[in-house]
């Protein structure tokens, strides 16, 4: 079985050359421990949905161990939905210590596209029906890209497929889907089984979203995810591929369950900072950036960031080129060859730079609804007021513009259109 001998993507050279797959890959059933659970209000709930058919497999796979070791219990549901590169890796498990893998599987998948909003929207709302809990995390694993997304799926397998390098079971291939079919099935029949009628209809909304992925701390991206959480979590940085510290992460979960929210966000982000700052990887205070926000802040940052770009849009047009263009590289993130600025950083510099009294005052408005209005519910960021604060925006040089962000002005609000007006203003386009 793929999960039979430790973590599958570990092999001497990553993913195995040839992909062998026996009769166990093909089945699921629920342990009596995970079936108990079912309907059960927990304290929290949290899911990590975990996008791993990508060259992060094998750290996440990490990952998931680690938070197996925690385990589920009583107040706190461990759930994951994982999607790995071999074909059959693919499932949804709640964490258990003590058991197998095996065990804790709830429902097995051949290959699903887990970039796919529709796939993430099910696995959310089948966790909140099947695991309740007072208070919900989600947390969104694997490779961010800003604007342009999170969560990329390779599809590694119709590699495998491609060099005829799948090993099936003996006998007709076609049975053993046929048999996933049918335990799937069965499966489901005793979670529905397992469900009451119940007048508090508890919803699927959740309390924090947070961003296992770098770069998810930019104001496009997080503009997609402010209506779905009331706190976001997010890095505008680079996050180590090894993610985040799960096993502490869950322990404080399990330590304390009666905890508000706003309490564990700030856990969250200081732990990940401490746990990377001190770690072997000896990362740097300016390595890691995680802030979490108030996502009922996010309508009014965003239209301080766009009256701030519609006086820009004025001042490049007649003097202020060579000044926009010094302040934005004095705020680029500390990354090589990267295309967004930290946008308080940036509002900072104009302030000091000399501009006209009307792009200061809009530069003054931003800076102090980001410093004073509780936006920024916690932080742990480079200390200093001339480092990155936690959030970017998109400000690429000309020649490393993509044209593929004009394609989400359609999708985003007022303020970011302006911020993209701007842009085209500053490099002599109209876009």
């Amino acid at each position: 079985m793929i999960f039979s001998h430790g973590n599958p993507y570990r092999g001497e050279h990553g993913l195995p050359d040839i992909l062998y797959l026996s009769p166990d890959d093909f089945t699921v059933t629920i342990s009596r421990m995970n079936l108990n659970a079912v309907d059960h209000v927990a304290k929290w709930t949290i899911l990590i949905y975990m996008a791993a058919d990508c060259d992060l497999a094998a750290f996440m796979f990490d990952d998931l161990m680690e938070m197996k070791v925690v385990g589920s219990n009583e107040n706190v549901n461990i759930c994951v939905f994982f999607d790995g590169p071999l074909l059959t890796d693919t499932f949804f498990a709640r964490l258990c210590h003590g058991t197998s893998l095996e065990e804790d599987i709830i429902q097995r998948f051949t290959d699903v596209p887990s970039s796919n909003v529709g796939i993430l929207k099910e696995i959310i709302l089948n966790t909140a029906v099947l695991f309740p809990a007072e208070r919900r995390v989600l947390v969104l694993a694997g490779h961010g890209l800003g604007w342009r997304g999170a969560l990329r799926d390779d599809s590694t397998w119709k590699r495998f497929k491609e060099r005829r390098a799948i090993v099936m079971p003996s006998g007709d291939s076609s049975v053993f889907f046929r048999q996933l079919d049918e335990q799937r099935q069965r499966a489901l029949d005793e979670l529905k089984a397992r469900l009451n009628p119940r007048d508090e209809q508890h919803g699927s909304a959740f309390d924090i979203i947070a961003m296992d992925a770098c770069n998810m701390g930019n104001l496009e991206a997080l503009s997609f995810y402010s209506d779905h959480a009331r706190i976001l979590v997010a890095s505008e940085n680079q996050v180590p591929a090894s993610g985040y510290p799960y096993d502490r992460i869950l322990e404080e979960l399990k330590r304390n369950p009666e905890q508000e929210c706003d309490a564990f966000a700030r856990y969250l982000v200081n732990e990940v900072k401490r746990y990377y700052v001190d770690s072997i990887l000896l990362c740097s205070e300016s390595d890691i950036t995680q802030v979490a926000f108030d996502s009922t802040g996010f309508p009014a940052l965003i239209a301080h960031a766009g009256e701030l770009a519609r006086v820009l849009s004025e001042y490049v047009s007649t003097e202020g080129i060579a000044t926009v263009k010094a302040c934005s590289g004095a705020s680029l993130l500390p990354e090589e060859d990267t295309d967004y600025i930290d946008l308080r950083l940036f509002a900072k510099e104009l302030v000091q730079a000399g501009v006209s009294d009307a792009v200061k005052q809009k530069a003054m408005e931003l800076v102090a609804f980001f410093d004073g209005s509780g936006f920024v519910m916690g932080s742990a960021t480079p200390g200093g007021d001339a480092l990155p604060k936690g959030l970017s925006i998109y400000f690429p040089p000309p020649e490393r513009f993509d044209k593929g962000y004009l394609d989400i002005l359609s999708h985003v609000p007022e303020g970011i259109r302006l911020w993209a007006g701007f842009i085209g203003a500053y490099y002599g386009k109209r876009f």
